[in-house]
């Protein structure tokens, strides 16, 4: 697992991140699966969709990243991490990219 960062508009810095890549966003209340939506930077985005299914998976989200990320993250801001496949693939979302 890693840390996806963007930039002030809402870009990854990791090319391969890209609309549709399925990852962990995490906040004090904890983990949610989200699929991103890259917008233009004039957006200031991403759009970040959360997983019908997310409680059901929020466990397994949860071991994973204890095991990535031994001491924690930082809680003063939110983290959007790599998602891992096993996970990705078991996630559901309301709407399809094209």
């Amino acid at each position: 697992m890693k840390i996806i960062k963007f930039n002030g508009y809402g870009q990854p810095e990791d090319p391969a991140v890209c609309t549709g890549t399925i990852a962990l966003l995490i906040e004090p209340e904890g983990a949610s699966i989200v699929r991103i939506e890259l917008l233009a930077p004039d957006e200031y985005g991403p759009a970040l969709e959360h997983a019908l299914n997310e409680a059901e998976l929020a466990k397994r989200a949860t071991a994973a990243l204890s095991s990535a990320f031994p001491n924690g993250l930082p809680q003063e801001r939110h983290w959007v991490v790599s998602c891992p496949s096993d996970i990705a693939a078991d996630a559901v979302f309301k709407t399809s990219l094209s």
